[in-house]
């Protein structure tokens, strides 16, 4: 592992553990590294002592901060979001949406709170951790992202999420959730109409609600639909199906960190 540590310093960025974790396992997604990296990066400042992480990955043992974090001040509001913002984030997403046959997304406020509310509260707890789903419509869907250093754009995030249906791929001719591709498969949902993107205080967790929710079991071939498949409106007042339940909001299963990590919302 040392030999991974390029400037010598005895420690590790999110490149060089990306670079090591993706020579043992190349069909990890970009989220599922952030996920691990954030899980040890305890003092949210980009790096993580060599030997620390070592036991991590080996051991899982998670080593203590020596920075405490100052928690989010703000309580999450609609007044000043930028309109250059939520044209990022439907550009985004639509421009993806539109070459697998779904309709465009519209903004829609109360998935903005709701992301708003967890992006903090992800801030708060220092990793990556899905919640605040709840909405007075409903359910939403829910993705999220994590960054060593503020100022990924709405179009790298949402590219982010999309690359899964690559690494680790989605397979079109089964039509089921696929671990790993959660996140692309809810860009891409066809029922899904409105979508709230929200960053974090500190700028490093972003989190995207969808609503009506995606990741429905037994309706992913209606709505997953392969690239270059036209758009077709959904029938007025079709049903939607029952919800995978881990899959709705946890989008598989990263080995023994994610599940310990979700246990507490199952």
């Amino acid at each position: 592992m040392e030999e991974l540590d390029v400037n010598k310093d005895r420690t590790l960025s999110f490149e060089e553990m990306k670079d090591m974790l993706r020579s043992v396992s190349p069909n990890l997604s970009e989220i599922q590294l952030q996920k691990l990296f954030c899980a040890a990066d305890v003092n949210q400042n980009g790096s993580v002592d060599l030997r620390e992480f070592r036991d991590f990955v080996l051991h899982g043992k998670e080593a203590a901060a020596k920075v405490v974090q100052e928690p989010p001040q703000g309580t999450p509001s609609t007044d000043g979001i930028r309109s250059d913002w939520k044209k990022d984030v439907l550009e985004a997403h639509n421009e993806l949406r539109a070459e697998h046959g779904a309709g465009k997304l519209e903004w829609n406020d109360e998935c903005y709170l709701q992301a708003k509310k967890q992006a903090n509260l992800c801030q708060q707890r220092g990793c990556m951790m899905h919640g605040s789903v709840e909405g007075p419509s409903g359910r939403h869907g829910q993705n999220i992202y994590w960054c060593s250093a503020p100022g990924s754009s709405a179009k790298e995030m949402v590219k982010s999420w999309y690359e899964e249906l690559l690494n680790p791929g989605y397979d079109f001719g089964q039509g089921n959730y696929s671990p790993g591709a959660g996140h692309f498969t809810q860009v891409v949902w066809k029922g899904s109409t409105g979508v709230g993107m929200a960053v974090s205080e500190d700028g490093r967790f972003c989190v995207a609600n969808y609503f009506p929710a995606g990741n429905m079991m037994g309706a992913f071939k209606e709505n997953v639909l392969p690239r270059g498949s036209p758009y077709v409106p959904k029938k007025e007042g079709e049903a939607g199906r029952k919800e995978v339940g881990i899959a709705s909001l946890f989008h598989g299963s990263f080995d023994r960190f994610e599940a310990s990590q979700h246990a507490g919302f199952r």
